[in-house]
């Protein structure tokens, strides 16, 4: 509930190219998938809030395994949200995203995305949600993503972050001065019996 609010209203607020961002460091187990699928219906239904920057966003959901794809891809099934586009080829991930299509639900894998540099029109238009964000995100991967989206909303989901000579999970989805957007940590967990 919190996670959810506090993307929505990142997305609502006026933006500089820095704060367009967040890290959502939830512990294993804490149904990061689900935060991702309510964070989903909020934007797309939106029933108590009024704007235009509400009116058609395009959200892409991304994993860094198969089996994650598949897992999630089939809770936003279950849980009847409104045509989610499940993609397992780079040619149609490629063709979806640059269709100038507005109003799409795609999920799909971080890799579908290797070697694109092509952007996206409207790429401003664009929420990014990433699964696992600590192990994809940075190198050439990362690189791929913010070439084919340069002006698109990126919100980083982990269990794990990390922050190390070649990798940092909070420089890539963090804006200045903010550790993260919400945090529930393993003690959170202990303390509501949830691990």
């Amino acid at each position: 509930y919190r996670a959810v609010n506090k993307i929505v209203n990142r997305f609502l607020e006026n933006r500089t190219p820095d704060d367009s961002k967040g890290l959502i460091w939830h512990t294993q187990g804490s149904g990061k998938s689900l935060t991702m699928l309510f964070t989903v219906l909020k934007l797309k239904k939106h029933y108590t809030l009024s704007s235009d920057k509400l009116s058609s966003p395009n959200i892409l959901i991304l994993t860094d395994r198969v089996d994650l794809d598949d897992q999630i891809t089939k809770t936003f099934q279950d849980c009847k949200l409104p045509n989610p586009i499940h993609i397992k080829s780079i040619n149609k991930l490629k063709e979806s995203i640059h269709s100038d299509t507005l109003g799409l639900t795609v999920l799909s894998t971080i890799f579908k995305l290797s070697g694109s540099t092509k952007a996206v029109p409207n790429s401003d238009k664009w929420i990014i949600l990433t699964d696992e964000s600590h192990r994809t995100q940075e190198q050439d991967l990362g690189a791929y993503l913010h070439k084919t989206f340069p002006n698109a909303w990126f919100f980083g989901f982990t269990g794990t972050p990390i922050k190390s000579s070649d990798k940092n999970t909070y420089a890539n989805f963090s804006p200045k001065g903010e550790m993260y957007l919400d945090k529930y940590s393993i003690d959170d967990a202990i303390a509501d019996g949830a691990t």
